[in-house]
């Protein structure tokens, strides 16, 4: 089942609904789908359509009003396939860009898991041809025990953690070289997102044990000193959070215990049941840690599964979704807009995104322009997993939509999704499994006009 154009209806933290929704692309009333909400403080300027009004309370409150893609009114997919790897026990494919080359970055571990595994960087032309006919391998680290790959304007850039996972490096460069420092959050888990300016980053690490899970965040500035950020957070759920960049720094998104209960409540650690955004100022002063800013805070009502952030010139998108635990069916996604200051456009406002009942997998979130895309994994029939992808416009309303079987190229997990930075193109990985070896998947699908 998947949506159509028609369709209608650290900081140290991390995440954790229900209810039945209406068609996929339609509007419902925030408050009614995740409890209360709230929000206050932020800055931010740039945008399309933006302007600046007087604040109460001293200088100016800047906003800007979203919009449609008219470069993508249709989407086209093109067959999948298994990527040229050489390497054996390949996994955890994860995608970026290196905008020196305009080629696409695919990266990924070989080996066996967590003990002695390389990272590899692939130089691809996906972008510009299909199948591609460029496949540059090459292994640029040797015995990690896990990664992250993130974005930046130079480059691909990543969270590494060393063998067992003992020791946890920011990288600032992956490609052409890598470039490591230590990263000041030293958990043993890998990263939840990573992200860079021109020379800033912000990040996150764990720790997880049975019943306990510590996400911590930091930043580094180039030529500087890492920088431990704030809050932190410890829960009995999973840990979820993402982290995107703005114009004026980087938003975070985590999921939470319940606003009722501390951040961290180590002897007692609680399950998630909330949603906290923020955004982090870039200060003008050389070292300093970032200047956080609350923005939404929203209650759920089961822990929530799954959280990513998508920028967009009028601030970002927030995607969510949580984990079924009391829900008679699978919820579906939620999508909602976010300003500036990390707050939503309209407080009301909760865009069904996916179908419910039949997302289990991980959905993956890209931008195309000031409109978002999102995949997932069609569960109806688990013989032919089916990737469901289903854009939303900038102005809130359902976009197009279109699917890509994955029987040539079996999924098993690990769905990733990026995009070209003209925002027309939609690129994808996953680990696939014909006749139990463990291969690499890769997609297109392209916007139409």
């Amino acid at each position: 089942m998947f949506c159509s154009t028609s369709s209608r209806g650290v900081f140290w933290l991390l995440l954790g609904a229900v209810v039945y929704l209406p068609a996929c692309g339609s509007r419902s009333n925030l408050a009614d789908l995740a409890g209360s909400v709230g929000g206050s403080g932020g800055d931010g300027a740039g945008g399309a359509t933006s302007t600046s009004t007087p604040n109460p309370t001293g200088g100016t409150v800047t906003t800007s009003t979203p919009t449609t893609n008219a470069l993508c009114s249709g989407l086209k997919a093109f067959d999948p396939i298994v990527a040229p790897t050489t390497a054996e026990n390949t996994r955890s494919s994860q995608l970026s860009y290196y905008p020196p080359s305009a080629h696409a970055i695919v990266a990924y571990a070989a080996g066996p898991e967590d003990f002695n595994s390389e990272l590899h960087i692939v130089k691809t032309n996906a972008f510009d041809s299909w199948p591609p006919s460029l496949w540059a391998d090459e292994v640029m680290l040797g015995s990690i025990g896990g990664f992250t790959l993130g974005d930046s304007p130079q480059g691909p850039i990543g969270v590494i953690t060393g063998l067992g996972g003992a020791n946890t490096l920011l990288a600032t460069s992956l490609y052409p070289t890598v470039n490591l420092v230590d990263s000041a959050v030293a958990m043993g888990d890998p990263s939840l997102f990573v992200v860079g300016t021109d020379n800033r980053y912000f990040y996150t690490t764990g720790f997880s044990d049975p019943g306990f899970h510590w996400l911590a965040a930091g930043s580094y500035e180039q030529n500087s000193l890492p920088q431990s950020e704030t809050p932190q957070l410890c829960t009995s759920s999973p840990l979820r959070a993402a982290g995107s960049r703005s114009s004026t720094g980087f938003f975070g998104a985590y999921a939470i215990p319940n606003q009722s209960l501390p951040l961290c409540d180590s002897a007692s650690p609680k399950p998630t049941g909330a949603i906290s955004v923020f955004h982090y100022t870039v200060p003008p002063g050389f070292g300093s840690s970032l200047q956080p800013s609350q923005g939404l805070v929203m209650t759920t009502p089961e822990p929530v599964k799954e959280v990513h952030l998508s920028p967009a010139s009028f601030g970002a998108w927030l995607v969510y979704q949580t984990d079924g635990s009391t829900s008679e069916t699978m919820p579906p996604a939620i999508a909602i807009r976010l300003d500036f200051a990390g707050n939503p456009y309209d407080p009301t406002e909760a865009i069904v995104v996916t179908p419910a009942g039949f997302v289990f997998e991980p959905i993956a979130v890209a931008p195309l322009g000031d409109s978002v895309a999102v995949a997932w994994i069609d569960a109806v029939d688990p013989s032919a997993p089916t990737i469901g992808i289903q854009v939303i416009y900038g102005d809130g309303t359902s976009g197009p939509a279109t699917s890509i079987p994955t029987n040539s190229t079996w999924y098993k997990t690990g769905l990733k999704m990026s995009s070209s930075p003209n925002g027309t193109q939609l690129l994808l990985t996953w680990q696939a499994a014909n006749d139990n070896t463990p291969q690499i998947a890769l997609a297109r699908v392209d916007c139409i006009e």
